[in-house]
């Protein structure tokens, strides 16, 4: 049984971890712009991918592993 994506449940994942993402994205990446980039690009592929999530993995180390 797949996750279907609900807007309001993902609008609450991103308040929750966008802070924490952006920080770990520009200390990987040195530069504001280039996290800020990562970042957008980590949402929208975890969005798009919100059905592979498996419910025993942090949300953050999921969201985040674009950004490697």
């Amino acid at each position: 049984m797949s996750l279907q994506p609900e807007v309001a449940d993902f609008d609450q994942i991103v308040e929750n971890y966008a802070d924490f993402a952006y920080n770990v994205a520009y200390r990987v990446m040195g530069n504001p712009d280039d996290a800020q980039d990562c970042v957008q690009d980590a949402f929208i592929s975890a969005y798009r991918n919100l059905d592979k999530f498996r419910q025993d993995s942090k949300v953050s180390t999921w969201l985040l592993s674009d950004c490697r």
